[in-house]
């Protein structure tokens, strides 16, 4: 992230404000839109589909550890690995 310098910051902001009230809206109207999310993998579902990818040495190394953490756990159903599909 490039560092924005606090006036350059707060003359944007002016901008946009003035921007959003000259189209009759308020911030406030931006965010009562609801954003469409593409569906993403749970790591319960991706995690196998990257251990199938990884060489035979690497699943050696690392085939005598402790099954995931989520195996033994309960994370909430929508913990998501965002922007990685099936």
């Amino acid at each position: 992230m490039t560092a924005v310098h606090p006036e350059a910051s707060r003359q944007a902001v002016e901008a946009a404000l003035v921007l959003l009230e000259r189209m009759g809206l308020s911030p406030a109207d931006l965010a009562a839109v609801p954003q469409p999310r593409p569906e993403v993998s749970t790591f319960a579902e991706y995690v196998p589909v990257v251990s199938a990818e990884v060489s035979a040495g690497t699943r050696r190394a690392y085939g005598s550890c402790p099954g995931p953490a989520w195996e033994t756990s309960s994370p909430p159903s929508n913990t998501r690995l965002t922007g990685h599909t099936l």
